[in-house]
């Protein structure tokens, strides 16, 4: 499990890899909010809200909450990944190439 306290600057493709790995992510603290807010829009937030303690417990028993969470996190980081991001960027410049012609 890892914990981030958003007390500094996070490089989103540390989250990315961290979710990918299959790692439960915990945001930890009121600096962390922003984070957590991502997370939680991606399903990948186990228990929003929680205190450390309770988010500990769940992330370490892999309670179906968290189980889900990892899963979620698997998919989001899996879009953001080089062959998504590939594809993605593919299909909109060739939409360009035929709206330019």
């Amino acid at each position: 499990m890892v914990c981030l306290s958003g007390a500094s600057a996070v490089s989103g493709g540390l989250v990315l890899r961290v979710l990918a790995s299959g790692v439960p992510l915990l945001p930890v603290g009121d600096a962390a909010v922003p984070i957590a807010t991502w997370l939680a829009a991606h399903g990948a937030c186990a228990h929003p809200g929680a205190s450390l303690a309770e988010a500990l417990a769940s992330a370490l028993a892999r309670d179906e909450a968290t189980r889900h969470a990892v899963q979620c996190g698997r998919e989001t980081a899996h879009e953001h990944d080089r062959d998504a991001l590939t594809e993605r960027l593919v299909t909109v410049l060739g939409r360009g190439r035929t709206q330019a012609a």
